[in-house]
């Protein structure tokens, strides 16, 4: 059954850490490495046994012969997308894979004005390429549907450990990156996330937490159980205390006591309020606004308000963590003088991101389990485009025969 995957990053990030997380969750790197070398690159995951103040965990490092020596380093693979596109791995790996690498190089551009997504990579291109693979693969060979992370460290002096000529910490890209997460200040000298690290939590984390602590999770009031948990430790020249730092995953299975197997129980916060002043205009802009600014769902109900007014109710769902802003957001859109919150329950079907092959040729869809039988529904998005090109009605599209 798909699961989530809490990452404690207390003590920092990296993308190293993330695979040696993985590796002491049982994460097999053999095929990836397979997979890579019939795509013509030559490289290992090697691992180790690590102990420190977190317990016994799990140390990985990327051998690459090519960047051994320091060459190629900060320098791209002279084709990542090819490279990826001919390694034998599932389709959303691959896709994942491309997302992520687009995701660094427009943080990089953003920051430096340069594209070179690699350039902005503690490591070599190499070995950014295995680590972003290898982070998308351990995740698809342990099924999790979900990643949940708690708040991050703030660090703020020093300079980089690699001779980065970053006057401060973090990194320019690194903070590109880390827009929108949630941060507690922690009195660290060091490079506690790096842009390996940052890319991970800005790509992969589904929810970030309020609070520190996993038992926060709003979740655990159901009956959530621990499959595994995995540390993964920092080497130690990154670390400039004698205390190693150390990445903490636990792997959960939410199977709640009160949802049937086969579904999965969690939260959702609502806010709702009645609107009776606002100009079709503006209505309209409202929800588009606060689509925008990262509500779930919005729903319009029209109806009679009070004194026969013509009006409505206004709904929103969104993420328990994100209600004050969420909030904020309503109020600002909608100038309403009031309005409700709650969190409630939610119950919804396994699910996972796919390719479908359609009569129309490969279009992203939305596969889903329901009562043992999976069903695959194209997303609203590919089909439409589908439809523009092909010059089709959108209808005919989905009802064609």
């Amino acid at each position: 059954m798909p699961g989530r995957l809490f990452m404690d990053c207390s003590s920092g990030i990296s993308g190293g850490m993330f695979l040696s997380a993985l590796t002491d969750l049982g994460v097999d790197f053999a095929p990836l490495e397979e997979a890579l070398r019939c795509a013509g690159i030559e490289l290992s995951f090697k691992s180790e046994p690590v102990s420190g103040s977190h317990g016994a965990g799990m140390f990985t490092e990327i051998i690459c012969p090519t960047e051994a020596d320091g060459a190629g380093r900060g320098q791209s693979p002279p084709d990542a997308p090819g490279i990826i596109a001919h390694c034998a791995l599932p389709e959303i790996v691959r896709r994942r894979a491309l997302e992520m690498l687009a995701r660094l190089e427009q943080a990089g551009l953003d920051a430096h004005g340069v594209r070179d997504a690699f350039s902005f990579h503690e490591g070599g291109a190499v070995h950014a390429l295995a680590e972003v693979l290898g982070a998308v693969w351990g995740l698809h060979v342990l099924e999790v549907a979900e990643v949940w992370s708690n708040p991050l460290p703030w660090f703020s002096a020093g300079t980089a450990p690699d001779g980065d000529k970053t006057p401060a910490l973090p990194r320019p890209v690194t903070l590109n990156l880390l827009r929108g997460k949630p941060f507690f200040y922690a009195d660290a000298a060091q490079e506690l996330i790096t842009p390996g690290g940052a890319l991970l939590l800005d790509t992969l984390v589904t929810r970030f937490l309020s609070t520190p602590s996993c038992a926060n999770i709003p979740a655990m009031k159901n009956s959530a159980v621990l499959e595994n948990s995995g540390r993964g430790y920092a080497p130690p020249e990154l670390s400039k205390t004698k205390i190693r730092r150390c990445l903490r995953l636990h792997l959960f299975n939410f199977a709640s006591d009160t949802a049937a197997p086969g579904y999965i129980m969690d939260e959702v916060g609502q806010i709702s309020c009645h609107l009776d002043h606002l100009t079709g205009e503006e209505i309209g802009h409202a929800l588009l606004a606060l689509n925008e600014a990262g509500a779930l769902d919005v729903l319009w109900l029209p109806g009679l308000t009070k004194k026969n007014r013509p009006g409505g109710e206004l709904r929103v769902l969104c993420r328990p963590e994100d209600l004050p802003q969420m909030q904020e957001a309503v109020f600002i859109h909608t100038h309403t003088l009031g309005l409700r919150s709650s969190v409630l329950e939610r119950l919804t079907l396994p699910r996972r991101e796919e390719q479908a092959d359609t009569r129309w040729g490969r279009l992203r869809a939305k596969e889903y389990t329901l009562n043992g039988q999976n069903f695959s529904r194209v997303e609203y998005e590919a089909l439409a485009r589908a439809a523009s090109e092909k010059g089709r009605g959108l209808p005919a599209l989905r009802l064609e025969k």
